[in-house]
């Protein structure tokens, strides 16, 4: 497979304002098969961090989706991209922000119930 999966990097690169590194796809890697699935967003899109959401009612491990922050370079725009761990090549959802957000975002997910509630 290509390292660069078709990303326009000479193109990205004056866009970008640093930030290294750069990721340009997501790899789900299943350990009891060795089968890997990548998810490649586009050639003018970058990935953040993802977040692992567990699918309701399921207790298997690892089934579930993932939501990923998408910069996309050619719209100078942000995206939120859900993955389905059961077809993880497509995007369930693409959901285009309001604002633009830079490089570097981190956080988690919690459930409201493992939250201090304070009054």
């Amino acid at each position: 497979m290509n390292p660069s999966l078709g990303t326009d990097f000479q193109a990205l690169g004056p866009r970008l304002g640093g930030g290294y590194p750069l990721y340009n796809a997501l790899t789900h890697l299943d350990l009891s098969t060795s089968k890997s699935e990548v998810y490649f967003p586009g050639k003018t899109h970058l990935v953040q961090e993802p977040v692992f959401i567990p699918r309701a009612g399921s207790d298997m491990e690892g089934d579930g989706y993932l939501l990923a922050l998408i910069n996309n370079y050619d719209s100078m725009s942000s995206e939120l991209h859900l993955l389905d761990l059961h077809d993880f090549e497509k995007a369930r959802a693409i959901i285009k922000l309001p604002v633009r957000l830079r490089q570097g975002l981190h956080g988690n997910w919690v459930d409201s119930s493992d939250m201090l509630q304070t009054h």
